[in-house]
C-alpha cells in the first residue's frame, strides 16, 4: 500500500510494509512538521500585493508553522491565500508591515488584518467555498481586562454593573447623586490650590498669586510677636534696646564698651584702642580718603598690610619680606625680599654675599629651588667675586642645577662657560666666541663672518669643500696624466674599445647585454632578478614584485602564457578564482568571509545577489557553491549572471528558505 498524508499538516503515513531501512528520515521530517505545526515562529516577508501559505505533504513548508510573524515591505494591501483549500487551519499572526493583509482560503469569507494588529484566525478547509474567520472577534471572557482602545457601540452601562447608566456627564452626576451646588460644591480654583498643599505642625498658608496657595513656617516664636499690640510691645518681644530706633547717621552711646569696630570709615577720625593681640587687626584710613589700610598680625610673628582687601605687604617670623608676594622660606644665612611671585633679592647674614633671584630661591637646607613652572637665573656677588648662573625649565618646588655661565672673578679675569680663573684681564672662553666683527685675512682672521665668505676671501674653490673620500668634478678637464690603471679602479686605457678589452667585459658576458630602463613609458629604476632556491623571483628598486610564474610543461618545453591561467606540474592549466563569499543569509544577511565581493543583496526569502567588488572581462564565468540547513537536503541554484553580479537561490523541497550558510565560487 502507498504511503498517504495527513490532511491539514502533511504528515507521511508509510503503508503496510513500506519504507524498510528508510523509517528515520519518514519519522525525523514527521517530527520537523509537527515541531512547526505545534509551536513554530515563522518570519514571513512580504512584498508586492499577494502570495501564498502552502502546506506541502512530507516536507516542511510554510504553511504549517503554528505562529506568523509578517514582515517585508509589500507595495500595497497584501492578500495571503492558504492552500490547500481542503486543509483546516489555525494560525496566530502578527502583522509588523505598513500594510493591510487579507487572509483567504476560499469565496466563504476572508479576514483583514491591519497593519500593527495581531489576531487568531481560523480556516475550515472546506473547498472552493471555504472561509477564514477571526477567532478572536468571537471570544467570551468572564473577567476581560480592557487596558486601551475605544468601547463603542454599546448600552450604558448600569450603576449596579459598575457604571453610571448614562452616556452624558451632566446625566451622570445625577445618576450618581454628584449635582454640583446641590450634592457638591462647584469648582474653585483657590480651594483646589488649597487642597493640594501638605501642612504640618508650625505653618502657615498665604497666597503666592490669584488663587495660588502655598505653606510657609509658623514657629512659636513668630507668633509671639503676631499677638503684640504695637511697635514698642514688638520690640520688648524682640529684645532691643533703646539704641534701636537711633538714626545711624546721629547715634549716641553713653556708656558700655566697643569693640572690634571700625571708626572713621572714609574718613579721618580719632580714637582710643586696647592693646591688639592674636590675630586682631586694626584698620585705619589712607590719607588720600579713598580707600584703607589693614595692619594685620595673623599668626605668631607674620604681619600682613592690606589695601582694599589685597595683601599687599608681608614680614614673616623670619624677618623674610614679600611685595605682592609670600616671602620663600630662605635658609638662615640669607634675609630676603619676595617681589611679585618671580623675583628676589637677598642679603647675607654675616657674610659678603648678595643674590639677585629669578623664577628661584635656596631652601632651609640650601637648596635652589623653582618658585614657579619655568626657567630660572642666578646673579651672585660673594667676597668681591661676581656670577651669573642659568637654570633650564623646570616644575615649580623641584631642585635646581643652576650651570656658572660667567664669572667675574675678584682678580679682575672673565671666564665664560667655566669657572677658573684666568688671572686679572685675561679672558677665559670655553666654546666658540663670536667677535661681532670679522678678523681680516691680514690678521690670521678669513675677513668673513661667514663659511662661504670665508672661502671666497682664501681664494678656495668648490672642490675644497668635498671629502678627498667622495670627490665629485662635474667640469673642466684633467690632462697630462698616465691612463688609470684596471688595479688602481681605472680602465688602463684612452679609448672606449681598448677599456673593454681591458676589463673583459664581452668576454665575461658570452652574450650582448640589454640596456635596462629608459624607454618609451619606462622610468630609470634598477631591475633585479634572481634565485633564491625556490623559484624566480623579480624587484624593482627595493620593491619586491614576489616569485615569477613560467608556463611551461612536464618537461621544462616553454608555452603560450594566457593572463587567465596559472601553471604547475603537467601539461593542464589552473584557473583562478575570481570571487567568493560566505555568507549568513538569514535575517539581516552578513558575510563572513570573501574575496572581490563588495556586498550581498537580499531580494527576498532564499533569494540573493553576490555584487563583485571588480567586475567580471564577460558574463561566461562558472558559478558554483552549496548551503547548510539544519533539516539537510537543500540546494544553491543560479538565476542570472552578469560582469557585476550573480544572482542564486537556496532552497528546500520545492521552496525557497533563508539559510544560515551560503557559499559561492565564481571561476573564469
Amino acid at each position: 500500500m502507498p504511503s498517504t498524508y495527513t490532511n491539514n499538516l502533511g504528515i507521511q503515513k508509510p503503508g503496510t510494509g513500506e519504507q524498510s531501512g528508510s523509517w528515520g528520515d519518514t519519522v525525523n521530517t514527521n517530527s520537523d512538521i509537527l515541531d512547526v505545526g505545534i509551536n513554530g515562529v515563522l518570519s514571513l516577508s512580504l512584498s508586492g500585493t499577494s502570495s501564498t501559505l502552502t502546506t506541502s505533504d512530507g516536507v516542511v513548508s510554510n504553511g504549517q508553522y503554528k505562529a506568523l510573524v509578517l514582515t517585508g515591505t509589500p507595495s500595497g494591501t497584501h492578500t495571503i491565500t492558504i492552500s490547500p483549500n481542503d486543509a483546516q487551519k489555525i494560525y496566530f499572526v502578527y502583522n509588523t508591515t505598513a500594510q493591510t493583509v487579507i487572509f483567504t482560503q476560499g469565496s466563504g469569507g476572508n479576514v483583514t488584518l491591519l497593519a500593527g494588529d495581531s489576531t487568531i484566525i481560523y480556516a475550515n478547509g472546506a473547498g472552493a467555498g471555504s472561509a477564514v474567520v477571526s477567532i478572536a472577534d468571537h471570544l467570551a471572557m468572564s473577567s476581560a481586562r480592557i487596558t486601551g482602545g475605544v468601547i463603542t457601540g454599546i448600552t450604558d452601562l448600569a450603576i449596579a454593573d459598575g457604571g453610571t447608566g448614562a452616556s452624558t456627564a451632566l446625566d451622570a452626576r445625577a445618576n450618581l447623586g454628584l449635582i454640583i451646588g446641590t450634592s457638591v460644591q462647584a469648582y474653585d480654583a483657590g480651594l483646589q490650590s488649597i487642597s493640594g498643599l501638605t501642612t504640618a505642625a508650625n505653618q502657615m498658608i498665604y497666597t503666592t498669586a490669584s488663587d495660588t496657595y502655598a505653606t510657609t513656617a509658623l514657629t512659636a516664636y513668630a507668633r509671639t510677636l503676631l499677638d503684640d499690640a504695637d511697635a514698642a510691645t514688638s520690640r520688648i518681644t524682640l529684645g532691643l534696646g533703646t539704641i534701636a530706633t537711633q538714626a545711624s547717621s546721629s547715634v549716641s552711646i553713653t556708656g558700655g564698651t566697643i569693640n572690634g569696630a571700625v571708626i572713621g570709615g572714609v574718613t579721618p577720625a580719632a580714637g582710643t584702642f586696647t592693646t591688639l593681640t592674636g590675630s586682631t587687626s586694626v584698620s585705619t584710613p589712607l590719607l588720600s580718603n579713598n580707600g584703607t589700610l589693614d595692619l594685620r598680625a595673623i599668626g605668631a610673628n607674620i604681619v600682613t598690610v592690606t589695601t582694599g582687601s589685597i595683601e599687599r605687604t608681608r614680614v614673616d617670623a623670619s624677618g623674610n619680606y614679600g611685595v605682592g608676594a609670600v616671602p620663600s622660606a630662605w635658609r638662615v644665612i640669607e634675609r630676603g625680599i619676595d617681589i611679585g611671585g618671580y623675583g628676589a633679592i637677598t642679603g647675607g647674614v654675616g657674610s659678603n654675599l648678595l643674590r639677585l633671584y629669578s623664577n628661584s630661591y635656596v631652601d632651609t637646607s640650601s637648596t635652589f629651588r623653582y618658585k614657579n613652572s619655568s626657567t630660572a637665573a642666578l646673579y651672585s656677588q660673594v667676597n668681591g667675586a661676581h656670577s651669573w648662573s642659568l637654570g633650564p625649565t623646570g616644575i615649580a618646588g623641584d631642585p635646581i642645577t643652576f650651570t656658572q655661565a660667567m664669572t667675574l672673578h675678584a682678580s679682575g679675569g672673565l671666564s665664560l662657560g667655566n669657572t677658573l680663573d684666568p688671572g686679572a684681564t685675561n679672558l677665559s672662553v670655553t666654546g666658540g666666541l663670536s667677535l661681532g666683527v670679522a678678523l681680516a685675512v691680514a690678521m690670521g682672521g678669513t675677513g668673513s663672518t661667514t663659511a662661504s665668505g670665508a672661502r671666497t676671501n682664501l681664494g678656495l674653490g668648490t672642490i675644497a669643500t668635498q671629502a678627498s673620500s667622495a670627490v665629485s668634478i662635474t667640469g673642466g678637464s684633467i690632462t697630462g696624466i698616465t691612463d688609470l690603471a684596471v688595479a688602481d679602479g681605472g680602465t688602463g686605457a684612452s679609448d672606449a674599445a681598448t677599456a673593454r678589452a681591458n676589463l673583459g667585459a664581452q668576454a665575461a658576458l658570452g652574450f650582448t647585454p640589454v640596456e635596462q630602463g629608459g624607454g618609451t613609458s619606462m622610468g630609470t629604476n634598477k631591475i633585479y632578478v634572481g634565485w633564491n632556491g625556490i623559484g624566480l623571483f623579480a624587484q624593482v628598486d627595493t620593491t619586491s614584485l614576489g616569485r615569477l610564474v613560467i608556463n611551461a610543461d612536464a618537461t621544462g618545453a616553454s608555452g603560450t602564457y594566457s593572463s587567465t591561467q596559472l601553471f604547475g606540474p603537467g601539461n593542464a592549466p589552473l584557473y583562478a578564482t575570481r570571487a567568493w563569499v560566505n555568507f549568513n543569509g538569514t535575517g539581516v544577511v552578513a558575510i563572513r568571509a570573501s574575496g572581490n565581493v563588495s556586498s550581498i543583496t537580499d531580494n527576498g526569502t532564499g533569494n540573493y545577489t553576490v555584487n563583485f567588488t571588480t567586475a567580471m572581462i564577460d558574463a561566461n564565468y562558472a558559478v558554483s557553491g552549496s548551503t547548510i540547513a539544519s533539516f539537510g537536503g537543500s540546494s544553491l541554484a543560479t538565476i542570472s549572471q552578469s560582469t557585476t553580479g550573480v544572482q542564486v537561490t537556496t532552497s528546500y523541497g520545492g521552496g525557497t528558505f533563508d539559510a544560515s550558510q551560503v557559499h559561492v565560487v565564481i571561476t573564469r
